[in-house]
């Protein structure tokens, strides 16, 4: 007879968009308003104790007057760099990190988009319901100008609803699950117990499945 027990405490994935506006200062502009469109893979549930590694892939969009000052004014033609991202996980002060490779500067009117991708550790230290909200991010870019060559433009934004949540992450105790089967000859029947604890070996709420293969070999000592 094979046994299995599962513990239906396992973490689930979740893929969360969102769409934050920053206050942007870049170069010798300020007051401009960059969106960032995203999607943050993170786990909805997660062990505690566990760090957790979420990315995530998007687009900022810079406005028509950034675009227009880099193009004509900075004689820009290409943008490219990193951005630090200042962040809160429950709470605690956090630190994730883009990139955002090397993206042409529109010659045209209309807003300006670069892609973002990047990621970070979330340490999941104590139980309950964490969300992970953005309160900032820097980006010290290198321009390349027309002539071929390059100057650093640093960008400074800050999050206009820093409370704004961009995913929410449940932290719960982890769990062992132990399965004991007994059989009587006799009445041919199979008796089963499953015991599903948390790790301080509290009971755990939630529900167990138990799996009994009765084609496997018996051995008559059980």
């Amino acid at each position: 007879v094979a046994v299995v027990g599962l513990a239906a405490l396992a973490p689930a994935a979740q893929a969360a968009e969102t769409s934050l506006k920053f206050n942007c200062s870049a170069s010798i502009l300020t007051d401009q308003e960059f969106v960032f469109d995203a999607k943050f893979d993170i786990p909805s549930q997660v062990k505690v104790g566990r760090t957790i590694n979420a990315t995530f892939s998007g687009t900022v969009t810079a406005p028509n007057s950034t675009r227009g000052a880099a193009y004509s004014f900075l004689n820009g033609r290409f943008l490219e760099g990193g951005a630090t991202i200042d962040a809160k996980f429950g709470g605690a002060a956090v630190t994730m990190n883009a990139t955002l490779p090397k993206t042409a500067i529109p010659s045209t009117d209309g807003p300006m988009e670069i892609a973002a991708t990047g990621g970070g550790a979330l340490v999941a230290d104590t139980l309950g319901v964490k969300t992970l909200t953005v309160d900032g991010f820097t980006a010290p870019l290198t321009m390349t100008k027309a002539d071929g060559t390059t100057s650093p433009i640093e960008v400074t934004c800050v999050a206009k609803a820093p409370a704004a949540v961009v995913a929410t992450v449940d932290v719960a105790q982890g769990t062992a699950t132990t399965a004991k089967v007994t059989y009587a000859k006799k009445a041919k029947k199979a008796k089963t117990s499953v015991k599903v604890v948390n790790d301080d070996k509290s009971a755990a709420q939630g529900k167990a499945k138990l799996t009994v293969d009765v084609n496997q070999a018996w051995d008559g000592n059980t």
